[in-house]
């Protein structure tokens, strides 16, 4: 017996009532419900003859897919619903009077690639304006926060090559390695605005004590000094070769102890813990 499965979206009116969607929200997700139809339409008929993990993985593709298509539908929405604002000055001061609308740019997110279609406002040779860019929080390249979330993440643990496998594996995009050195540094950059951020957001309560923020480098392979690098003394116009194998290997957080000179000085033995007097057992004299 074959199956045939299809979804209906309607709209709940104000006084209860339900009508059937049109206009731009039933374009923007007629692809979506198509898509959750012929999955559940393989769930009722064709999931019977392959094997568990064969399942797997077709409901993981397809419901990625299904993913992306809701993503798109989102900014779909987006860009019939968005006005034209009445002024829109850049920060030199310059007013962008003219408008053209359907100005496209892809966005590689964690279900795979989007279009996000939006109003330019330009303004001669100056740089094109998007309001509706930053009002989406969209990023000047074109991989998503959630891209940018597993980079951090998966560049913290691993090497730029197992990062790319990871991600593409996750999304099914593939990042190149200048790329995704490029989003590393740019996740880097921002460190100082986060922690002041962190800071300006927390309550009085919470405001961390001066922890210190330690990381841990390995720097095998770096020539320190010019006369160690290759061809160093060479005229012949070439640049000296310079290994560049450093990585941050550990980062940790803690809370500093004041040590004086003598608990420095002191053989392993004689050192006492932070907070406790030699031959106190813990308490503190008073």
């Amino acid at each position: 017996m074959a199956a045939r499965l299809t979804v209906t979206v309607r709209q709940v009116l104000e006084d209860g009532s339900e009508a059937a969607v049109d206009g731009e929200l039933a374009a923007a997700l007629e692809e979506s419900a198509e898509q959750f139809a012929g999955l559940v339409t393989w769930a009722a008929d064709e999931s019977r003859f392959p094997g568990h993990g064969e399942r797997e993985a077709a409901i993981s593709r397809e419901g990625r897919e299904l993913e992306r298509r809701l993503l798109q539908a989102t900014f779909r929405l987006d860009a019939a619903q968005e006005e034209r604002a009445a002024q829109v000055t850049s920060a030199a001061g310059v007013r962008h009077r003219t408008v053209e609308a359907g100005q496209g740019r892809g966005l590689a997110s964690i279900f795979g690639p989007v279009r996000v279609t939006r109003m330019a406002y330009r303004h001669g040779h100056e740089e094109n304006l998007y309001p509706a860019d930053a009002r989406q929080v969209l990023p000047g390249d074109p991989y998503s926060m959630g891209m940018r979330a597993l980079a951090a993440r998966h560049l913290s643990a691993s090497g730029y090559g197992q990062a790319q496998e990871i991600i593409e594996d996750r999304t099914g995009v593939r990042i190149g390695h200048a790329q995704l050195a490029g989003i590393a540094r740019g996740l880097a950059a921002w460190t100082g605005d986060f922690y002041e951020q962190r800071s300006r957001d927390a309550a009085e309560e919470e405001q961390p004590a001066g922890d210190v923020i330690m990381m841990q480098g390995d720097g095998k392979g770096i020539a320190m000094r010019p006369e160690h690098r290759r061809n160093a003394g060479k005229e012949d116009g070439t640049r000296p070769g310079v290994k560049k194998m450093a990585e941050i290997v550990a980062v940790a957080d803690f809370t500093p102890a004041v040590r004086e000179p003598g608990d420095i000085a002191a053989p392993p033995a004689a050192r006492r813990t932070p907070g406790r007097r030699p031959g106190t057992n813990g308490s503190r004299r008073r």
